[in-house]
Formats: structure tokens, sequence, C-alpha cells
């Protein structure tokens, strides 16, 4: 058996939990290629999606809030979005890479990924099991455009949302995200202190800004330092940023 893996550069979960499946293919002996759709399209493509995208959550995240509501009410309506046209329009290199490479099936882990495999098996004869999965905690704009196999989704809520929106509940499995099998190899909380050389008899605090790292994540920790009693140690992940 041959998965192709389909993910795209917009925030790393879609990545991460993209390469946690490959990890679980490669220990089940199951062959898999991970790959951008958006490079079907062009490579300057993905590039200025990448970009947008990233810039939009990091640097403005209001209007980012304002470009998901537009989406959101536009997925609404019915209508056929922009946003499936233009995954639709790299269907047929996709279809042939994915023929000429002998992939048995196709997982998306980035609704870009699920659109353009639901253009592709409207438009070819023969069926491509195509599977989806969901690493946002809802529904996200253009989502319900798609029509695959199945769909993994984050918790069993997740699953009621997409059963309201007329997605076949026989098609969506509670499964949780897919995550590395390195997140299961615990050490003992001293040990773990003492390899990453953090001071022992202290609290310590972990601040994540998300994968592509948040431009605000300077003013929370003046926010965190304004209680600074030397109590605890602050450590902070920046991502991409």
């Amino acid at each position: 058996m041959k998965i192709l893996i389909l993910s795209c550069y917009m925030g790393e979960g879609h990545n991460s939990a993209a390469k946690a499946m490959a990890e679980a293919f490669k220990r089940n002996g199951v062959e898999s290629k991970l790959t951008d759709p958006l490079l079907f399209r062009s490579k300057r493509a993905s590039s200025a999606a990448s970009l947008c995208y990233n810039n939009l959550i990091k640097k403005t995240p209001k209007l980012f809030g304002i470009v998901y509501k537009i989406g959101d009410a536009y997925s609404n309506s019915g209508i056929t979005s922009p946003v499936y046209w233009l995954n639709s329009k790299y269907s047929d290199k996709l279809y042939n890479y994915i023929i000429d490479n002998g992939f048995d099936a196709v997982v998306s882990t980035h609704v870009f990924g699920m659109e353009a495999m639901t253009a592709l098996n409207k438009k070819y004869d023969v069926k491509i099991p195509s599977y989806g999965i969901m690493t946002d905690y809802t529904n996200i704009p253009f989502f319900r455009e798609s029509v695959l196999d199945t769909y993994f989704v984050p918790h069993e809520k997740v699953k009621q949302e997409l059963i309201h929106l007329g997605i076949d509940k026989k098609l969506i499995i509670a499964s949780g995200i897919p995550v590395s099998r390195k997140f299961n190899e615990r050490l003992p909380k001293a040990e773990a202190r003492k390899k990453l050389n953090m001071p022992d008899g202290k609290k310590i605090f972990l601040l994540m800004s998300g994968g592509v790292g948040c431009e605000n994540v300077i003013k929370l920790c003046k926010e965190f330092l304004k209680s600074d009693d030397n109590s605890f140690k602050l450590y902070v992940l920046i991502g991409r940023n």
C-alpha cells in the first residue's frame, strides 16, 4: 500500500498531524509521501498562500478574524466558493501524480487538499479513496464543500457540528488529532529539568505562541514579568518567528 499525504504550510498544526501520520504509516510498513497540494498549482502559489496566511495571523490577527468570518458566511450561503474553484484548477496535475506514482489512497490534513480531492473525484471515473483529518476544534470555512470517504475529527462535539452541516455521521470518526509517538515518551520531572537545564525549586511556566509565532508574545511576556517575584521561570516557544 502507498499513501499520499497532503498538507499546507499555513500554521504548523496541519504539518505536525501530517508528519505524525507519516510516522505511523512507516511503523506499520506502509509507504507514504508528504507534499503540499498547492505545489501542483505552482511553487509560487504555495509560497504566496503560505506567506499571506502566516503574516495575517502573526501581524494582523484582527484582519484574519474578519477574513475568517467572511469565509464562514460564504460557506453558509451554499454557493461554491472561489477557494474551491482555485483548488480544482490543479486537480488534473494532482490526478496524474497520484496515478503515475501508484498511490492507493490520499489523506489530507488541510482543507485545500480536501477540496482538490473532491474536485478530482468528481471529474474522473477512477475513484481514489480520500480521507480528511481536521486539526481545528470547530468547523472551518469551506470545509463543507469537501466530499470525502471518511473524516477524522478532534472531538465528539466537532462530529456533531459536521452532522449539523449535513455530513453523514457514518463518515465521521472522532479520533483525536494525530501526534508523534515521541510525545508518549515520559521522563520524571526532575530528570527532565536537569536535561533542559531548568532550575529546581521554582515553578516553570511555558508560553506557546503557535507554530509560526504570534507577534503579541512580547506583550504577554511583559504581563507575566510584572508579577515576577523570582518564584518562577518563564520559557517561551516562538515557533518559526
